[in-house]
């Protein structure tokens, strides 16, 4: 069954620990209730441990699903419907956020049961024990490389960047003026 449109009947509820990480954060918990249409920048992955959680878009009704991603600035609204899940907001710049946005056809995804079971796990034992889990970083690269398909994008700095990093490390002068590099 359809999760209920938006409304003020449906207050939103959320117990979660927050995890900050290079390329954005994760949150693991409990959310039930609508949370209202919104968008941002970050890339957002909600991956239920147990149960389903619910998406709706600009121009689709409510689906139940065991996971999804939403791309960058897309108006979305969400139901955790109770559900243990992990939410990741990813920076669409980072090495991870690159790798999402390439096998992303649709502005909502939503994810299959296989790709959320060779993440859940990890995530499961992230919720329940954190200290005996492996590093936050880490569990973000399993859940994103479980999402995604073909090899994580290398990560390549700007030769302009490249450029004033060799300049600096090549100086004896600390002080440098950014037309000296």
């Amino acid at each position: 069954m359809a999760s209920p449109r938006p409304g003020p009947e449906a207050p939103l509820t959320v117990s979660a620990r927050w995890y900050l990480w290079e390329g954005g954060f994760l949150a693991v918990g409990k959310g039930d209730g609508v949370v209202p249409p919104h968008s941002h920048h970050a890339i957002q992955i909600v991956i239920a441990i147990n149960g389903l959680v619910a998406i709706h878009g600009d121009s689709d009704g409510w689906r139940d699903c065991p996971g999804f991603i939403v791309r960058p600035d897309v108006e979305h609204s969400f139901n955790g419907k109770g559900a243990d899940a992990a939410m990741l907001f990813v920076d669409p710049e980072s090495r991870e956020g690159v790798w999402l946005r390439t096998t992303l056809s649709t502005d909502i995804t939503l994810v299959p049961e296989a790709r959320v079971s060779a993440c859940a796990p990890v995530l499961r034992t992230f919720l329940d024990r954190p200290l005996e889990s492996i590093d936050v970083s880490e569990v973000i690269r399993r859940c994103v490389s479980a999402l995604c398909m073909g090899t994580p994008p290398s990560r390549r700095f700007d030769e302009r960047v490249t450029k004033v990093l060799t300049a600096i490390r090549e100086s004896d002068d600390l002080r440098m003026s950014l037309a000296g590099c």
